[in-house]
């Protein structure tokens, strides 16, 4: 009997880091989002024990609109089968009156989240196409959880009817 063991190849791993501290609207800007993703970048960054390379790509305060993270999907090119993808946004997040999720890119309109927003299809999209069969998508942003689009048009249902604002708890 012969026993003969492949030897494995480290993977690479790509990491985009999305953090938006500076919005083009100063009201809703933050203190840590571009922080985070900066850190984390470099200590993922430098994980080369466990990768053959890592290549980061942050996308941060200005550079962090639809267009800047549309680059995204070019930096993953390379990237092979075993490779491994992760993509982080840091930042706020909002619902529409539809309560469909978007990424508050730099210069979003806040009023009207689909006009400049990232929506969360998009967000998937980034890492949709990549021949890296290893990814994860990872958020720190409000609003970033599962959310039934039927569940919130009855919530804010009932509170038309009540005349509630729509930011108070349904019980």
């Amino acid at each position: 009997m012969v026993n003969t063991v492949k030897p494995t190849k480290k993977p690479d791993l790509y990491v985009i880091g999305i953090g938006v501290s500076q919005y083009k609207n100063d009201e809703y800007s933050l203190h840590y989002a571009a922080i985070d993703m900066r850190d984390l970048l470099k200590v993922l960054g430098s994980a080369t024990s466990l990768y053959a390379s890592v290549k980061t790509l942050p996308i941060l305060d200005t550079d962090a609109t639809i267009e800047g993270i549309a680059k995204a999907k070019d930096f993953l090119a390379p990237a092979q089968i075993d490779n491994v993808v992760i993509v982080f946004a840091a930042g706020h997040g909002l619902l529409d009156d539809k309560a469909r999720y978007y990424f508050a890119t730099h210069d979003i309109d806040f009023e009207h989240p689909g006009a400049r927003g990232l929506a969360f299809d998009q967000l998937e999209g980034i890492v949709a196409n990549t021949k890296g069969r290893h990814r994860l998508i990872l958020m720190d942003t409000c609003a970033s959880g599962e959310t039934d689009e039927e569940e919130v048009a009855r919530g804010r249902k009932r509170r038309a009817v009540r005349r509630e604002p729509f930011n108070t708890p349904v019980s």
